[in-house]
C-alpha cells in the first residue's frame, strides 16, 4: 500500500490527488502512540474541502509535538 507523508495542506493535497480521494489522514510522531484515542485519524476524506478542514484540525491538535501527516488510500470494505 502506498502512503506519503505530509509536512501541510499543500503536500496532503497532492498526496491525495495521487492516491485519489477518499484518502485517510494519520498524524506520524513518536509523540502520540495512540493515534485514535488522541484524534490523530482522520477517516474516508472524501474531497479537498474536507482534507484541508482535517489537516488543519489535525495540526492545531497536535502543535504541541514535532510530527508529520500520513495520508493513504482508504481500504476498500473487508480489506
Amino acid at each position: 500500500m502506498t502512503v506519503f507523508l505530509a509536512n501541510d495542506y499543500p503536500e496532503a493535497a497532492v498526496a491525495a490527488n495521487l492516491l485519489g480521494f477518499p484518502v485517510a489522514l494519520k498524524i506520524c510522531s513518536e509523540d502520540v502512540p495512540h493515534k485514535t484515542e488522541r484524534g490523530g485519524v482522520a477517516l474516508n476524506i472524501t474531497d479537498a474541502s474536507s482534507l484541508g478542514r482535517a489537516v488543519r484540525e489535525m495540526s492545531n491538535r497536535f502543535s504541541d509535538v514535532p510530527h508529520a501527516l500520513l495520508v493513504q488510500k482508504m481500504a476498500r470494505p473487508g480489506n
